[in-house]
């Protein structure tokens, strides 16, 4: 299930390019708000797999602001009166979605870090659910976060983190396996039909300028210590194959790091 947040400005405001930690953060007090405890398991050990690994198992899409912003070098400036929206999906409805909701209507207002170390708060004026699509076995998606995929190989400086490139052999398989594991963590079975297939959109990787012009660099906790820098991409593709994967993907998000606001298509 996934809901959409419409908020609006009631003044400029100026908020950094990079707002997936704030706006994680604030999902969390929102959660802690309709639940304290589910917050709690939810923030320090998520939802255990099969394989072992914790997942969040929720995902948030990017800012979408109309009219367009302003983008300065530093930050982006919202103009007043402005409408602001944001996705957040999981497949979890009766522990994630109810707390959320539950947060929300005690404290009706998103508020995150803004770009020159204050708060910026924005009044919540609609929550409505997003419909679900008619899944098939082959659909169109475009991201509304940049995905990420990583794994780990033995580099110069020994074991080292390696963020998937888009037309890095290995990619559509990393897609595969990320979203089985996903599909496992909620059902606690494998699906029916396992098999799944990765395409990116090449025309329109092409008319942006080549792969590289849709990679993205994100860094969490800017400023801070303890700053991550976390590499995406952010590309039209399309999925072939197992519906149950598919449905995996719109619900949970695809790849690493969804619950800090990555992979929600």
């Amino acid at each position: 299930m996934r809901i959409r947040l419409t908020c609006s400005t009631l003044r400029f405001a100026s908020i950094p390019y990079n707002t997936n930690h704030s706006i994680a953060s604030w999902i969390y007090h929102q959660l802690e708000n309709g639940s304290p405890e589910y917050s709690e398991f939810l923030h320090d050990r998520g939802y255990m797999g099969p394989d072992g690994k914790p997942r969040k198992l929720f995902t948030f899409s990017r800012l979408q602001i109309t009219p367009k912003p302003v983008f300065k070098p530093s930050h982006i400036v919202i103009n007043k009166d402005s409408k602001i929206e944001l996705i957040i999906s999981t497949p979890m409805f009766e522990e994630f979605i109810q707390s959320l909701v539950m947060g929300l209507f005690e404290n009706q207002m998103m508020e995150i870090d803004g770009a020159h170390g204050q708060r910026i708060k924005f009044p919540i004026m609609l929550v409505t659910r997003v419909p679900e699509p008619v899944f098939g076995t082959e659909m169109s998606c475009r991201t509304l976060s940049p995905l990420v995929l990583k794994t780990v190989i033995d580099g110069e400086k020994g074991r080292q983190t390696y963020y998937y490139r888009p037309y890095d052999k290995g990619l559509a398989g990393a897609v595969a396996n990320n979203l089985l594991g996903k599909y496992q963590t909620i059902h606690g079975t494998l699906p029916l039909d396992q098999n799944l297939d990765f395409q990116l959109d090449d025309a329109f990787i092409k008319k942006r300028g080549g792969p590289e012009k849709i990679s993205n660099l994100i860094t969490l906790r800017e400023g801070h210590a303890n700053a991550t820098q976390i590499k995406g991409f952010s590309c039209p593709f399309v999925l072939k194959g197992s519906k149950e994967l598919i449905e995996t993907a719109w619900h949970a998000g695809i790849g690493d790091h969804t619950g800090m606001g990555f992979g929600c298509v």
